[in-house]
């Protein structure tokens, strides 16, 4: 027997780390192997090492130290150690305090497992849930994104305070946006580690009378055909006699050829903020091929503040980046939005982006 001295421990470190990271992919129906017991996450110790340190797992682009995400569902340093240090410590169980698989399969209260969602309402029982039309997703070929439209026809404006999602077949739903049809306006998005929007207090989106939502569903590529649905709720605002601020989006967007001989080509688009606004989300709408964002903010003053900066981008799992807190932007100040993208073609394309910016 190979003696070891790591002291990082599958039921005391590594369960937290898979539980706040992993358990909403790698789980029994979602997308991904499992994860969830001890036997699971030791078979495949080797192969969650390579995608921990090719930064390829957890699916989160945006790089540590700019901006605060409420959605952030990147590793910190720390817990990518605790990682390495278990796999290379040969990926032990516990202290020894338990000793398990001997003498007959372990009771339920020995056995500690990686938490995952229950899958209940997060935000509690919604006051409007709306059925989404079933989707076949077929065997076979690459991701997919449809739209569909869900009218709610409403007889009077609505203000919305909180959106959530919840697919039923998890294992074929990559990512899902909604916005106003009409108008364009996002609401939320989901991703299967963040799947709700709340506002803060005061704030609230306004739903028209006769409204219908835009949702955006992006499907992964399948090895057997599937059906997936899914439920969308909604809570509304309160009466109150304060009228809630509406929030309002903001579009930076560029368009520009890419040569086929270019190595790449670098879009740059920015406004400039006429009044004093705070930040909400960043959402970015990518053509093929972008491997990095920055989103920052020129003061007038001449300062620089950094507001995403994200790399190596996925196309099969688009999110959103929402502020921790609203982000204050003073008047005058210049956002700007660059996103660089590389050349996968030897054929020239055009190539673009839009990031959509919710403010108040």
């Amino acid at each position: 027997h190979v003696t070891t001295t790591n002291t990082v421990l599958f039921e005391r470190e590594i369960v937290r780390i898979l539980g706040a990271h992993c358990a909403a992919c790698h789980t029994d129906g979602g997308p991904a192997s499992p994860f969830v017991t001890y036997e699971q996450t030791w078979l495949d110790r080797e192969r969650i090492l390579a995608s921990v340190l090719e930064r390829r797992m957890p699916p989160w682009p945006a790089v540590p130290g700019y901006g605060d995400f409420a959605n952030d569902n990147g590793l910190t340093s720390r817990e990518r150690q605790f990682l390495v240090s278990w796999v290379e410590g040969l990926g032990p169980r516990n202290a020894g305090e338990r000793f398990l698989n001997v003498g007959g399969e372990p009771t339920a209260d020995d056995r500690v497992q990686v938490g995952v969602d229950s899958g209940g309402w997060r935000l509690g029982e919604p006051d409007l849930i709306v059925a989404l039309p079933p989707q076949v997703v077929n065997s076979g070929g690459e991701g997919r994104t449809e739209r569909v439209l869900l009218d709610l026809a409403p007889a009077s404006a609505r203000r919305i305070r909180a959106m959530e999602f919840r697919p039923d077949n998890r294992s074929v739903v990559r990512a899902a946006s909604f916005s106003v049809a009409d108008t364009g306006q996002w609401l939320g998005s989901w991703t299967p580690w963040y799947g709700f929007v709340t506002l803060p207090e005061g704030v609230a989106y306004r739903l028209p009378a006769g409204a219908r939502i835009a949702a955006e569903i992006r499907y992964a590529a399948t090895s057997a055909r599937a059906v997936a649905e899914g439920s969308l709720g909604l809570f509304f605002a309160g009466d109150s006699a304060t009228e809630p601020t509406l929030p309002t989006e903001l579009v930076l967007e560029a368009r520009d050829d890419l040569p086929g001989f270019a190595t790449g080509r670098r879009l740059h688009a920015e406004a400039r903020i006429d009044r004093e606004t705070r930040i909400l989300s960043l959402v970015p709408q990518l053509d093929p091929g972008a491997q990095s964002i920055e989103v920052s903010v020129r003061r007038p003053d001449g300062g620089t503040d950094i507001l995403l900066f994200a790399k190596d981008v996925s196309e099969e799992w688009p999110t959103p980046f929402v502020m921790s807190e609203p982000v204050l932007v003073p008047a005058g100040a210049v956002l700007r939005a660059t996103v660089y993208f590389a050349n996968r073609s030897e054929m020239p394309r055009a190539v673009a982006f839009r990031m959509r910016v919710t403010r108040y």
